[in-house]
């Protein structure tokens, strides 16, 4: 096997606080922490239950949590907010056609009455009824033709699903239910062009892989990368991107691996990780930063003790430090809380108000 660089003109980080190399709809900033116009320190109570095993996501919808588990037999479970008493649970584990397999993330869906599921190993989206005790999906969507490149999946209107793309000329796809592509979003090559070739785009929908938060009424989408401290806003009518770089400012190193039929990056595994999760809602980008490598992580225990809030032009608003270690986060604007996974010994949700 041979190992050598291979860095893409397409992938670049600048310095400044907004490049004047941009192109054509495209456009970076960066930030620091002393950028933010606010700092808060936030305690919390946290919740354990006995019945989710390794709390895994979580999820605020009219009055109700839902958090998934993929350690559980059962793994969704709806718990009051108010009380924070466990309500019900569903979702048995499995690959059968009442079943869920590793549910990865939730999206609230268009109905009132109802919440999603996706799960990426499982390739399927499900939907399951917030209001009452059924156990079993009401509904599932298989991903199939175009569909099945696709590594997440959030409503994005009636019939319409936007989906981030493993191989493809943009970041993201929006599909009819049928699973066939009604257009793209987000193109890789920023120059004009839509053509880019099919291993040039795995290379980069690979290393730009993170958490993905869609809010239709605002008309953005944020894919939140992982492995380096960077985020994109893409504006859904003109197309339009804001690469929000920092606070590190982080360069991302990587090399690619050849084996003889396709080339796989490889990520420099001392770089530390960048957010792990982005919520969006009426007020704004929340984001979970984590700032530490894979390392310090496991040395440490501590995952995240710090959530960033920004608005969708990319502008810093509000630096929260928190005093619990969290993975994920859902936020109910109207109540001011925020709902954390703890990433613990003892892992539970931890309720935040601010």
């Amino acid at each position: 096997m041979k190992r050598f660089v291979y860095m893409i003109f397409l992938v670049f980080l600048s310095c400044g606080k907004e490049t004047q190399n941009q192109q054509k709809g495209y456009h970076e900033v960066d930030f620091g922490f002393e950028d933010f116009k606010e700092a808060a320190e936030l305690k919390s109570k946290k919740y354990l239950f006995k019945e989710i095993l390794v709390p895994h996501h979580v999820l605020y919808k009219s009055g109700k949590l839902i958090v998934s588990s993929l350690s559980s037999s059962e793994q969704l479970f709806i718990i009051d907010a108010e009380t924070m008493k466990l309500e019900s649970s569903k979702g048995k584990s499995g690959q059968g056609p009442d079943e869920i397999f590793e549910p990865w993330r939730m999206d609230k869906g268009l109905n009132d009455s109802t919440f999603w599921v996706y799960s990426i190993s499982g390739k399927e989206f499900s939907e399951f009824s917030l209001s009452d005790d059924s156990y079993s999906p009401q509904k599932k969507i298989k991903q199939s033709g175009d569909f099945f490149q696709s590594l997440s999946m959030n409503w994005l209107e009636k019939d319409q699903i936007i989906a981030y793309q493993n191989v493809g000329p943009s970041r993201f796809s929006v599909f009819d239910l049928s699973g066939k592509r009604i257009r793209n979003i987000g193109y890789w090559n920023t120059t004009g062009a839509s053509s880019i070739l099919e291993n040039e785009s795995f290379i980069l929908s690979t290393i730009n892989q993170g958490s993905v938060g869609v809010f239709p009424d605002a008309n953005y989408v944020v894919l939140a990368q992982v492995s380096t401290d960077s985020f994109e806003i893409i504006d859904l009518k003109t197309q339009e991107i804001t690469k929000v770089i920092g606070p590190m400012k982080q360069e991302l190193k990587y090399s690619v691996e050849f084996d003889g039929k396709q080339n796989f990056p490889y990520l420099n595994p001392n770089m530390k990780n960048g957010y792990n999760q982005v919520f969006m809602d009426k007020n704004g980008i929340f984001l979970v930063y984590m700032g530490r490598s894979d390392e310090e992580i496991s040395k440490s225990g501590i995952m995240s003790k710090d959530i960033f809030v920004f608005d969708f032009n990319g502008v810093p608003l509000i630096h929260y430090k928190l005093d619990h270690s969290i993975k994920a986060l859902s936020v109910d604007s109207d109540s001011r809380r925020i709902y954390g996974v703890t990433f613990e010994k003892e892992p539970g949700i931890a309720v935040f108000e601010y």
